[in-house]
């Protein structure tokens, strides 16, 4: 059995002027229904008509058998230079508008979502800075903005190193791998607060110490694992 695809067909079909137009096993249906709009498409009834889709494409098949490789070349260099002509916006100056208002509208998606994923990381670890480092709890409360512009600076910094040369999949890997480490020492975090700040009688019980343990465990294995494969040590 023949099938052929092209414009204005779905699928022709081999032969026949009633459904299933010779598709499918033996006389049964096939578990598509073939519409019957479609015998005029099958590849029988396209058979010797010149201004068919069938009869177009085996001509085009045999002119591309017999050329020479510098028709090959001659048609790909004055398809190159059409779209070298016309490269130029679409639409002419509605066009450029359209493209800068689409341009205007991704920056407004994106900034917002960008700054808040880098505010919630910076805080993540700051917080995390703050309550489990024992120098960092003398300071000032009202110092610790100090320390996080200072790492929003640095985050900034690598981040600038970074989107200069490390290639885009590299980078949301290494951004999920820090998000993963950061979500696991934070578990561990809270349970390290809750049992060393809280008195006992409102620290968590059992079952919530040892989620906690295992969520940070689950989350720093993951980032643990994540970069061994990264650097092709597994």
């Amino acid at each position: 059995m023949r099938t052929i695809k092209g414009p204005g067909i779905f699928l022709a079909q081999f032969a026949g002027d009633q459904a299933p137009f010779g598709f499918g096993p033996g006389a049964g249906q096939p578990w598509l229904p073939q519409p019957d709009a479609w015998r005029d498409l099958t590849v029988a009834a396209q058979e010797g008509a010149p201004d068919s889709t069938l009869t177009f494409y085996r001509q085009a098949l045999r002119a591309r058998r017999v050329q020479p490789p510098e028709v090959d070349d001659a048609v790909n260099g004055a398809a190159r230079a059409h779209r070298a002509q016309h490269r130029g916006p679409v639409g002419g100056a509605l066009g450029t508008f359209c493209w800068y208002m689409v341009l205007i509208c991704g920056i407004l998606v994106i900034v917002p979502n960008t700054t808040s994923a880098a505010d919630g990381f910076i805080r993540r670890w700051v917080e995390l800075s703050w309550t489990g480092v024992h120098s960092l709890r003398s300071w000032d409360p009202h110092a610790m903005r100090t320390l996080y512009f200072r790492v929003l600076a640095v985050y900034f910094g690598v981040a600038l190193i970074f989107l200069s040369f490390a290639a885009p999949l590299s980078l949301i890997v290494l951004y999920g791998n820090l998000g993963n480490l950061a979500l696991g020492l934070s578990c561990y975090h809270v349970l390290y607060v809750n049992l060393a700040l809280l008195p006992p009688e409102v620290r968590p019980g059992w079952p919530a110490r040892i989620g906690l343990f295992l969520a940070g465990t689950y989350f720093v294995g993951l980032a643990l694992l994540t970069a061994v494969v990264t650097l092709g040590y597994i």
